[in-house]
């Protein structure tokens, strides 16, 4: 299957606990999936953590 024709894999991390390591293990998921391939990692949390 040609690359451009992939569809996307979606992977949540929700908790409404604070301070349940959420940030950090998305953190790490991004690292791992980016050396595979194109990878997004999202924060919706208002304070943008992930984006530092």
């Amino acid at each position: 299957m040609p690359e451009s024709s992939k569809l996307a894999t979606v992977i949540a991390v929700a908790c409404f606990i604070g301070g349940s390591e959420k940030t950090t293990t998305v953190v790490n998921l991004v690292i791992i999936l980016s050396q595979r391939g194109k990878t997004l990692g999202v924060d919706f949390d208002s304070q943008g953590n992930l984006s530092q």
